[in-house]
């Protein structure tokens, strides 16, 4: 492929991109629903606090640095996944040109369409509201906002509410990832707020007033120093932390996950396995392989991945009219890329149970049903907390409470199919709206636990 039908894919692929549609679907649609803080309170106090606290970021001094952190260690600084290469010698040669398009062309363009958030036109748009509700954070709840130093030099803009004391929840600290085009002053910040917890928000590079560009290796080193500026400044302790991420922010979220596996749980809302299936999949099959190979090569965006190397607990929220996760030309249901995330997790945690074929049918028939049929499946089959976790625990405690749990081979087809409507049941919660709504605190739920937690499901 020469290079002018390249561009000319490219213009076409831009046009597609799925992040061209969650602009526009974030701030036309949906922006008003998510500022969720009355206006009512202290305009007067407002204003006030917005000349205090929105502008004076570059003259605040540095709350944290990544260097200064007791477990920082300079030979073994934050990495993201690498991505392997599958070409032949050959084909890398051949295709050393177009590689070095590919490396330009993300490194300039291809940033922006990936983290519109970063361009110049979003954050001039978004410029007042960010002011407005980093205020109201400072005001109403008492927020503490941190200039962190990564271990790349990158300044991250941060913003803590401490509810210990004042609620049950408080203890617990929700650390939140933003999507590719939120920001923490007024994203899913606010879902974990309204619902108790504590809660630890940041901007990625090059969003508001944080330094740098959000590639992936500037992303992992701004969640690392996140992560420890958490434990270390705010002392919070591993066991009482959660990761939720939203969209793309699923990425920092489950790489923080597998480097602090200790964490008390994760929360993916929106998200996908790997970002090059979201991408390719809106795009004509021409530009297909041009795509997968500029994002392995540049954004290895793999939640997957990251995912086989994290055996702590998981809740996956599926919003079952997102377009943005899902495949246009398909359905919206069964091509929502979270499907993948609950089966490729459990590939990892469960293999021999997913070894059979037909364990891995019972499960894409229950992902491809709304909560309705979920629900209509675990009644039929008769899957009960009664009958399913002990099954769990004995089995475990009997071979070693680890991951990966080889249950299964011992197991009748009835059992095996009960048990993967439970584990499917406890790792996965349906949100029926689109992809920026913003979440209810009501869905906000801790992940599950496989010897302690409560079940989510009725028995019977």
């Amino acid at each position: 492929m020469n290079f002018i039908s390249l561009a000319l894919v490219n213009c076409h692929s831009i046009a597609n991109m799925w992040s061209v549609y969650e602009l526009f679907d974030m701030i036309f649609r949906h922006l008003q629903d998510f500022l969720l803080v009355s206006d009512s309170k202290g305009t007067d106090n407002l204003m006030s606090a917005q000349q205090e606290f929105s502008g004076d970021f570059k003259s605040m001094p540095v709350s944290f640095r990544w260097i200064d952190s007791k477990s920082s260690d300079e030979k073994n600084p934050p990495k993201p996944l690498e991505a392997t290469d599958d070409r032949s010698f050959v084909s890398s040669i051949v295709e050393m040109p177009q590689d070095m398009f590919t490396n330009f062309y993300m490194r300039t363009l291809g940033i922006k369409m990936i983290y519109p958030g970063a361009t110049l036109i979003n954050q001039m748009v978004m410029a007042a509201k960010i002011r407005e509700y980093r205020s109201r954070l400072l005001l109403e709840f008492n927020g503490k906002r941190a200039k962190l130093l990564t271990y790349d030099g990158n300044m991250i803009d941060s913003m803590f509410i401490d509810r210990r004391g004042p609620t049950k929840k408080g203890s617990t600290l929700v650390i939140c990832c933003e999507g590719n085009i939120g920001y923490y002053e007024c994203g899913s910040l606010w879902t974990p707020l309204n619902a108790g917890y504590s809660v630890l928000g940041w901007n990625h590079p090059g969003f508001g007033e944080s330094t740098g560009e959000p590639f992936p290796e500037q992303e992992v080193n701004a969640v690392d120093v996140v992560m420890k500026y958490a434990m270390e400044d705010l002392k919070f302790t591993p066991d009482n932390i959660i990761l939720f991420g939203w969209s793309i922010g699923g990425f920092t979220a489950s790489w923080a996950a597998m480097k602090y596996p200790y964490i008390k749980g994760l929360i993916l809302d929106a998200s996908f396995d790997h970002i090059d299936n979201v991408v390719t999949s809106k795009l004509p099959s021409v530009a297909r392989r041009f795509w997968k190979i500029s994002l392995q090569k540049n954004f290895n965006i793999d939640i997957s991945g990251l995912l086989n190397k994290y055996y702590g607990p998981v809740l996956v929220i599926r919003r079952t009219k997102d377009i943005v996760v899902s495949d246009f030309l398909a359905d919206r249901l069964q091509s929502n890329r979270a499907n993948h995330i609950i089966f490729n997790l459990f590939q990892s945690r469960f293999p021999s149970l997913m070894s059979d074929q037909n364990v891995r049918s019972h499960l894409w028939n229950y992902l491809s049903t709304e909560s309705f049929g979920q629900e209509e499946l675990i009644r039929q089959f008769k899957v009960s907390e009664e009958e399913c976790r002990p099954i769990l625990r004995n089995f475990m405690f009997k071979n070693g409470f680890h991951f990966p749990v080889m249950i299964g081979n011992d197991l009748d087809d009835d059992t095996k199919k009960k048990l993967i409507f439970f584990l499917a049941s406890k790792h996965l919660l349906d949100f029926e709206d689109h992809h920026s709504t913003p979440l209810p605190a009501k869905y906000f739920m801790e992940p599950w636990d496989l010897l302690r937690e409560p079940s989510r499901i009725s028995s019977g």
